[in-house]
């Protein structure tokens, strides 16, 4: 399966004349039929749905599935694989529209799917829950001899809809909104010290590459990794190198105060149904022990280890705020790095990328990290020097747009004086044009 861009997943999706008649029962069900549908009870709902479609109910099984529903996704697969749908019965199609126009759908009735020699009915009806509230119960029900085909045609479904998704360039947000990122991103493009980069890319890479090592171990392969440093400086540029060189699928968490132990809880069932997938927890310092508990963090940390192909990456900014059931673990988080602050080599290296021959990159390095700059700082620099630049006229940033930039930026720090009183009491080719 190639790239799919959003769009296009979106058009796959659409709720399109032809499948809005293909959902067109081709029978209209009399009055005695409809009166006699059950409203409330979810088995009576059920022995309904045997008795008026399944033609000799004492031949088949039932079970209950919450997975497949009939929409855009779903008729997608069987038009791709040749199973023919038919619907039986409609309660309605719901439909919305999506973020790009397209008409999303998913419809509640009885439908009969046939594929190959298997045949199955879905069933997708509303009902009154426990509570009088409205409810779609999803089933089916298969003949008994049918059942390994199913479960076949099943998973291959979700190995279908993994694999579309993986293709679909979007991280995953529990509790928010998608968030799209880019392959066109390598490790070169990562500024950390070169051991500490090709340590955590061999890590990435060796636990990707064991598989056969961990399974022949009889170890569950599985991988906790915890980045830890100042803000700004890299922790989550290295998760999105690692995110744009691999075929995770990755999901996260939006943090806030509606954060909490079942939002955890659904992030980590999604990244356990992607293999291998990447599970991703910012500020885990801030996180834990306020809206999240340390029990249940834990505790799901723990039963990762019953599942196999997935890496969770957690960062915190200040590690000493973790309790050592987390830090101190190995088979929760198996490594920690820190993320340094850039020192002079590294700063020198960042200005170079931004600023070429602009100033003299070492001299400038040397007061940017007396100054504390983080990465984060750098590029604003950058950004905040090319404003000036194109207030201007220029395409470039000239050494004042830059000073002028520093002040700015430094000003909340309180660092202006400080650091002009090295630079301005030096010479003005020590950072100036060459």
């Amino acid at each position: 399966m190639s790239d799919l861009t959003e769009s296009q997943i979106e058009k796959q999706e659409d709720l399109s004349e032809k499948r809005l008649m293909l959902l067109k029962p081709e029978i209209q069900w009399g009055a005695e039929t409809l009166s006699g549908r059950p409203t409330h009870n979810l088995i009576d709902l059920m022995h309904w749905v045997k008795m008026n479609f399944c033609g000799s109910p004492s031949e088949q099984g039932c079970f209950i599935h919450n997975k497949i529903v009939i929409d855009g996704s779903f008729l997608e697969f069987c038009e791709q694989k040749g199973a023919k749908i038919k619907t039986l019965y409609l309660d309605s199609v719901a439909s919305w529209r999506s973020d790009n126009d397209s008409e999303h759908f998913m419809a509640q009735g009885v439908f009969k799917i046939n594929y190959k020699s298997l045949e199955f009915i879905h069933a997708a009806l509303f009902h009154k829950g426990n509570q009088n509230e409205d409810e779609v119960s999803f089933f089916i029900i298969v003949k008994n001899n049918s059942l390994h085909s199913y479960i076949k045609f099943r998973n291959e479904f979700d190995k279908w809809l993994i694999a579309r998704d993986r293709e679909h360039l979007e991280i995953h947000v529990v509790g928010g909104e998608g968030q799209p990122y880019s392959r066109d991103v390598s490790w070169d493009d990562l500024f950390l010290p070169e051991d500490l980069k090709n340590d955590i890319r061999g890590s990435i890479e060796g636990w990707l590459n064991a598989k056969e090592v961990y399974e022949k171990a009889k170890i569950p392969w599985k991988r906790g990794i915890l980045l830890y440093g100042a803000p700004g400086c890299g922790k989550t540029t290295t998760i999105r190198t690692i995110i744009a060189n691999y075929g995770f699928k990755p999901v996260t968490v939006h943090t806030s105060q509606q954060t909490n132990d079942d939002t955890i809880t659904e992030a980590f069932e999604y990244a356990q149904e992607q293999s291998p997938g990447l599970l991703y927890i910012e500020d885990l310092d801030t996180l834990l022990g306020t809206t999240v508990s340390y029990s249940h963090f834990l505790n799901l940390m723990d039963g990762v280890s019953t599942k196999n192909g997935m890496i969770v990456i957690a960062t915190a900014n200040d590690i000493s705020k973790l309790k050592e059931a987390v830090t101190d673990r190995p088979s929760r988080f198996d490594r920690k790095w820190e993320i340094p602050t850039p020192n002079k080599a590294m700063a020198a290296k960042y200005m170079k990328h931004w600023f070429g021959n602009t100033i003299k990159t070492d001299e400038f390095a040397k007061h940017a990290v007396d100054s504390n700059f983080s990465y984060a700082y750098f590029k604003e620099l950058y950004l905040t020097s090319m404003f000036h630049a194109m207030a201007d006229g220029r395409k470039k940033p000239s050494l004042d747009d830059i000073k002028k930039s520093i002040k700015q930026l430094l000003h909340d720090k309180k660092l202006a004086k400080d650091f002009f009183e090295h630079t301005d009491n030096s010479s003005t080719n020590h950072i100036g044009i060459e």
